[in-house]
């Protein structure tokens, strides 16, 4: 009988162990900032534009807190650069093995896609490390053994889940630097490799779309396909959670809020306001303004706008922010949807604002997504964020465009929108 009692506390507590984080212990603040989330992922369509300016203004708040912590001392994030990474991975990684004294040894990195891009093509090709490299997408993996087998590195092909994880590592060398980058199970893959791996680093993808407050984890899909909306992956804090029952450390997070770099414990004195979330956290700068969008209803048509529908879209309400300490540039405005439709923002074919300096729209427009679908006779706000426009910003000048279908001001009798300050 006691046995069977000790067995069941331990049941309980080991449940308790992995549920607890999800709401315990959450500040007021953090905890209404769940709530929102939670809200906001059951109702994704229903965006204000004075929570969109909310968020954006507390998107570029967090960034210049990055840019702060970013000019300390010894802080890896200072040597960003990217010489085989996507957003300047290569420089902080190294300075990161500088800092804890590691010249050599082995990586595995699960989601390496062709390897021409990634996180450690840089260790193998400038470093001489060994490594495996696992990917799902057979044309990817195929290109990917073929750069990694000169360079000692072997590929493997394979959807990765928690269920097969520990077998396709089955043999190889323990690694001294862990990647992920699914763009959806990470964290529950990170968990299964954490009971019995203990790599000096961790780089893993982190869903910043959340803020820094919210504990978010994508619920368990083994089958899951990213839909490039913000359902993947796990939050900042769900992840330092994680780190912290295996004794990590945040160190870093890149400048565009995508990868988060833990270091185990006994390095984490070599880095400067380690395991300091706020300090630390890095808006998800990779798509603008505040990184993927919102998941879309499943009943939205998704199929392309008749040519018309796409001239009965219109820019509206553009505001000029004040530049911000930060550098960044800020416009404002909404899309009024004229049509008797809903207007798709994911899917096959997004609607996206593009958008040029100047009293023309140039043919390299940039693009801004918008935070959510356009109800029929609704609008929607949307945001143009730029750290470098050329010279006196005196003019933008905007069109809507259905990627793949077509643009409103080339349509009959339309013409790009254009806003002077």
């Amino acid at each position: 009988m006691i046995a069977r009692i000790t067995l069941a506390i331990k049941q309980t507590v080991n449940h308790l162990k992995w549920l607890l984080p999800r709401w315990f212990p959450l500040s007021f603040t953090a905890m209404l900032t769940q709530w929102q989330t939670d809200r906001r992922l059951k109702h994704p369509e229903t965006v204000t534009n004075a929570s969109f300016l909310a968020e954006l203004e507390a998107v570029l708040q967090a960034h210049e807190r990055w840019l702060q912590t970013r000019k300390q001392n010894g802080h890896p994030s200072k040597n960003e650069y990217s010489c085989f990474s996507q957003n300047g991975e290569d420089g902080i990684l190294e300075s990161i093995l500088d800092s804890i004294g590691l010249s050599e040894g082995v990586f595995w990195e699960f989601g390496a896609a062709d390897g021409c891009e990634n996180c450690t093509r840089f260790l193998a090709e400038k470093s001489g490390w060994a490594g495996l490299w696992v990917e799902g997408d057979v044309e990817r993996a195929n290109k990917a053994r073929s750069i990694g087998k000169p360079l000692n590195v072997e590929t493997i092909q394979a959807f990765i889940t928690a269920e097969n994880i520990m077998k396709l590592v089955a043999g190889q060398a323990k690694p001294n630097v862990l990647v992920i980058d699914v763009d959806g199970n990470d964290y529950w893959l990170w968990r299964e490799l954490g009971r019995s791996i203990r790599p000096e680093l961790v780089i893993i993808e982190t869903n910043n779309s959340y803020g820094p407050d919210a504990h978010w984890v994508m619920p368990y899909n083994a089958k899951h396909q990213w839909q490039q909306d913000r359902i993947h992956g796990a939050s900042l804090r769900a992840l330092m959670s994680l780190g912290d029952q295996f004794g990590y450390k945040l160190a870093a997070n890149d400048s565009t809020g995508t990868n988060a770099f833990f270091v185990r414990e006994d390095f984490s004195a070599a880095f400067p306001s380690a395991g300091d979330r706020t300090a630390h956290f890095a808006p998800a700068l990779h798509r603008l303004p505040d990184g993927h969008p919102w998941p879309s209803n499943p009943q939205i048509n998704f199929s392309p706008l008749a040519l018309d529908q796409i001239g009965q879209l219109r820019v509206q309400n553009i505001q000029f922010q004040p530049r911000r300490e930060s550098g960044y540039f800020v416009v404002t405005g909404e899309i009024q949807n004229m049509t008797e439709r809903w207007i798709p923002h994911v899917g096959p074919y997004p609607v996206h604002v593009g958008w040029s300096w100047g009293a023309e729209l140039k043919g390299d427009a940039g693009r801004a997504t918008l935070p959510s679908a356009i109800a029929p006779g609704q609008t929607m706000p949307f945001a143009i964020i730029d750290k470098n426009p050329p010279g006196a910003v005196e003019a933008i000048s905007l069109s809507v465009v259905q990627e793949g279908v077509g643009w409103a001001h080339l349509q009959e009798n339309q013409k790009a929108f254009t806003f002077f300050r």
